[in-house]
């Protein structure tokens, strides 16, 4: 038996009944832990992998992000990769991910109405798997950057383009 602070440790075959029942009343005194990341507020990286390949199954049969994507991503395990690993490095999950938001989508031909799609299409689909309180996290982080993306492809106005 080991004690170091709050914690126990146990290295034999069966744990006594008193040191289990002391275990147990403690757990059952202990304060929820709130999540440590948005990451774990959205499930964890399994959980968001699943999510995000619902999603990309929506935008692939929509009829305006489908095109784009038929004619951009050729293997869907390996862009399910990067977009997961994007998503658990923008949620805090460690850096999964490197690389350049705009520079990966600029020479997608990308307007307005696509990204407002994408954005419908993942807001349902996050709220669908994950729920509203769990989406809301990865919705928000999703419409901050859809925003500065739209910032960042509107035309020059007042300016040869």
């Amino acid at each position: 038996l080991w004690r170091a602070g709050p914690v126990t440790a146990w290295a034999g075959e069966t744990l006594p009944e008193d040191l289990r029942s002391e275990f147990l009343a403690r757990l059952m005194q202990a304060e929820p832990r709130a999540p440590g990341s948005p990451l774990e507020v959205v499930g964890g990286e399994a959980v968001l992998r699943t999510m995000l390949a619902d999603f990309y199954a929506r935008a692939r049969a929509d009829t305006l992000l489908g095109p784009v994507f038929a004619a951009h991503v050729q293997d869907w395990e390996t862009h399910l990769d990067r977009v997961t690993a994007f998503w658990v490095t923008m949620l805090g999950g460690g850096p999964a991910w490197r690389g350049n938001l705009n520079s990966v989508h600029a020479g997608l031909g990308l307007r307005g109405t696509h990204l407002r799609r994408w954005l419908a299409l993942f807001r349902e689909a996050a709220e669908d798997c994950l729920g509203p309180e769990a989406a809301a996290p990865l919705t928000a982080r999703a419409e901050a950057m859809g925003h500065r993306l739209g910032q960042r492809n509107a035309p020059h106005v007042g300016r040869v383009p």
